[in-house]
């Protein structure tokens, strides 16, 4: 907005820039008496302020009214300045509708030329008027008021101070996992960055595994809520929950979306791979030993907690049926990946395996190949 001056016929606003596509009224047959106008003071004063801001050198010397009444009426036919006639009735009509501005009572034209309004449109690639979306609208002293488009896409107010506005849509912009590997027991935050949101808005997120992600996939469901325009959940996977999940073993990876009740949505490109509670491996130091020599039996694992404890059972293998217990080792607790202890062979010769278990929040067990205790006269391989 630039000004509003009074014609005997009406309100005439005058804006920057013409867009041709709106065909001014006068334009179209209706003579703008720029020089009529000039005739009121008040009107002078607001065209004259007008032509200094686009004519910098009439502030050194000023012209006539004449000269005034000229150089405007080039600016309008340049198209630098919009013209458009407001009768006063109509105008206060779509005041009440919240679109319009009138003069209000004793309020001078010089000091409602002093005064803007400021409007936002928002189309989609197509050009239509996008709607129904919530955003926030920010005011020159960063004030901020939360609203919703409607069905013409527009933002407008009225009577607004010199300054920098800005609106903006809700939408969540990114969404990724605080880390990309973590072991089952622990929690992952996902983080987004939303716009348009205040502090509190809501926010869904879906948890999916990777490649599985339509909404019969869902595996869990959290909320959250917005912080100075980001989301932080705490998430870890209830691998516990039934029989199936406890059971796996391995890794699994997951996705997740991040959703504002408006519609946006983002997912995380990278996923967040979860170590489950794994044995990899239970094996011997050796394949075959003397007797009385000393071997160690030890398993490769992956996602147990510190907490955990292990227990090595050791078997003589039969002729027919089970194998018979030899021997159960001091259970030991799980540090890091690997679990070992030492075990002395003994004087009898044999085939001899080992099973190991693990007390953690789910249980684990495994079963090692056999080791060889050979007899005196037996030669050893290799």
């Amino acid at each position: 907005m630039i000004a509003w001056i009074q014609g005997s016929d009406g309100l005439y606003e005058l804006t920057a820039g013409f867009d041709r596509r709106r065909n001014a009224p006068w334009l179209e047959g209706h003579r703008f008496d720029a020089y009529a106008l000039m005739s009121e003071p008040r009107n002078g004063e607001a065209i004259r302020r007008i032509l200094q801001e686009f004519e910098p050198s009439h502030r050194h010397a000023p012209p006539t009214d004449r000269e005034v009444a000229d150089a405007f009426v080039r600016l309008v036919e340049l198209g630098d300045v919009q013209v458009t006639r407001m009768a006063l009735r109509p105008l206060a009509t779509s005041l009440e509708a919240g679109q319009g501005v009138v003069p209000e009572a004793g309020e001078s034209l010089a000091e409602l030329a002093a005064q803007h309004f400021v409007e936002f449109r928002f189309v989609d690639s197509h050009g239509n008027a996008v709607s129904g979306i919530p955003y926030v609208f920010t005011d020159a002293h960063g004030g901020q008021e939360p609203g919703t488009l409607g069905r013409d896409g527009r933002i407008r107010r009225d009577r607004v101070e010199d300054g920098m506005y800005s609106v903006e849509l809700e939408a969540v912009v990114s969404a990724h996992w605080e880390s990309l590997a973590a072991p089952c027991d622990d929690a992952v935050s996902v983080r987004a960055k939303v716009t348009g949101c205040a502090d509190g808005t809501r926010v869904t997120i879906r948890i999916f595994r990777e490649y599985s992600e339509t909404d019969d996939d869902v595996i869990d469901t959290v909320e959250g809520e917005v912080t100075s325009g980001e989301v932080v959940v705490p998430w870890s996977y209830d691998y516990a929950s039934d029989e199936q999940r406890s059971a796996a073993q391995g890794t699994v990876a997951f996705i997740a979306e991040v959703a504002l009740s408006s519609g946006s949505w983002a997912k995380t490109i990278e996923p967040l791979t979860v170590t489950l509670k794994t044995i990899e491996l239970a094996d011997w130091s050796h394949e075959d030993c003397a007797p009385e020599t000393e071997v160690e039996l030890f398993a490769r694992v992956a996602g147990l907690s510190d907490a955990a404890t292990a227990t090595f059972s050791i078997y003589r293998t039969k002729p027919q049926g089970d194998g018979e217990l030899v021997e159960t080792l001091e259970a030991t607790t799980v540090t890091g990946e690997r679990i070992a202890v030492q075990w002395t062979a003994p004087e009898r010769p044999g085939e001899f395996y080992f099973e190991v278990a693990v007390d953690d929040t789910v249980g684990r067990a495994a079963v090692s190949d056999y080791l060889c205790v050979l007899g005196s006269k037996a030669r050893r391989k290799g």
